[in-house]
């Protein structure tokens, strides 16, 4: 008798093709998983940007999707200025990692009153940033002495600009980090131990009339700098404009810098910040995931959603660091081997961080099978039922009661909406 050959394992399955990433596909091939899935037999769903409602409400038990809802609330620089302001407002020495921040128009009064205050106080006049709310990549950005002239035709977010950044060969730059969240209840966080360094391709200069416009000083982003003559792409670590954080930690430590206490320094505004925007998205999760099943042994595993977060960390003249943006969707773009290299890293820690496993489909649709069984006996127990009169009688007058009272909780719920 031929001895049967063991049965191969089944691969998971990734759904990717709501990507324009090979990175995406690369690294989660590399981690194991088939690239052939779709949204309903998928253990890893992928979306580049944050998917609507229902594709969070159609997901099942054992599926995992690269968003939490309601991210927008610390991805949205509006969204996000708010929650950080009000946690100042609280706790102003354990969130001043925040420049001082307006949302125009209905914080232009305010924006005056301090401009007006602190010219009279004297000293250095201050520079003010301003953002479109709804852009990214430094599109609409501009810098200026006076916020009157900053216009209100539409909403923005005017910042206190941080004149005294810490210098790399004299240009200004600033960290993209990244976090990874795999659970917002409980919360579990990890900061990547590396990342980007993006310079500016100017040379500093603190903002003056002759320079104030000259963005490819005083900007960082990668997507406006590239395209300055200056851009130098090297795949060296310690060469080019985009470099590795790993790299500015070495030479920082090699300075007499303490690299570790900085590392601690970044990771805990990270999280602050986080911590900030987290009671709307537990409460879109609740929302959403009413039903889910959290393992005893792991109760975060449970957790249906993680979520790439790109911290965008500027270091000023003294390595005191603070949050400019949070983006939910950071660019995955390989122009260099470099971000290859990073982008790879960042992507399968996560995907083996999450701890997807065979066993937890084949649980749910066991778990599944068995609510359905439950459900036909139940029908078919109570089909078995003949209600008595005096049964019928007492769950008439039982549904009586039971409106009235709704009645009365409907009629005070509006009363206390009204107050």
């Amino acid at each position: 008798m031929a001895e049967s050959r063991p049965r191969a394992k089944t691969k998971m399955r990734a759904d990717v093709t709501n990507t324009e990433y090979d990175i995406v596909r690369e690294s989660a091939e590399f981690v194991g998983l088939a690239l052939d899935g779709d949204s309903e037999t998928s253990s890893l769903i992928w979306h580049d940007l944050g998917p609507p409602m229902e594709v969070f409400c159609a997901m099942r038990g054992f599926q995992h999707i690269n968003h939490f809802p309601g991210t927008k609330e610390i991805s949205r620089k509006d969204n996000l200025a708010r929650n950080l302001l009000r946690m100042q407002k609280s706790c102003p020495e354990d969130f001043d990692f925040f420049p001082r921040t307006w949302i125009l128009p209905a914080d232009r009064t305010r924006l005056l009153n301090y401009h007006a205050t602190s010219q009279e106080a004297g000293g250095p006049p201050s520079v003010y940033i301003a953002k479109p709310i709804n852009l990214a990549q430094g599109k609409g950005i501009s810098l200026t002495f006076d916020p009157a002239e900053i216009t209100t035709a539409e909403s923005r977010l005017v910042q206190e600009y941080l004149k005294r950044p810490f210098l790399l060969e004299d240009f200004k730059f600033d960290l993209r980090v990244y976090m990874l969240i795999t659970s917002i209840t409980p919360l579990r966080v990890f900061v990547y131990r590396d990342g980007l360094v993006r310079m500016s391709t100017a040379p500093y200069s603190p903002p003056s009339p002759a320079n104030i416009d000259e963005l490819f000083m005083h900007l960082t982003n990668y997507a406006i700098n590239k395209h300055n003559d200056e851009f130098v792409k090297s795949e060296a670590p310690d060469k080019g404009s985009k470099r590795s954080i790993k790299w500015l930690m070495d030479f920082l430590h090699s300075q007499g810098h303490d690299t570790e206490k900085l590392w601690t320094e970044i990771g805990d505004i990270m999280l602050k910040t986080f911590i900030a925007c987290l009671p709307h998205q537990r409460h879109q999760y609740r929302l959403c995931f009413k039903d889910q099943p959290p393992r005893p042994e792991d109760p975060s595993a449970g957790s249906r959603c993680f979520e790439i977060l790109g911290f965008d960390i500027f270091l000023d003249k003294n390595l005191k660091a603070y949050v400019l943006e949070v983006n939910r969707a950071p660019s995955l773009t390989c122009d260099q081997p470099l971000d290859r290299e990073i982008k790879h890293g960042v992507l399968t820690a996560a995907f083996r961080l999450l701890h997807l496993r065979n066993t937890d489909r084949r649980k749910h649709d066991e778990a599944e099978r068995r609510r359905a069984q439950d459900r036909l006996q139940g029908d078919a127990k109570d089909s078995d039922k003949e209600p008595t009169p005096a049964t019928a009688a007492a769950a008439a007058t039982s549904a009586s009661t039971a409106t009235t009272r709704s009645a009365g909780a409907a009629a005070s719920s509006s009363t206390e909406s009204t107050l």
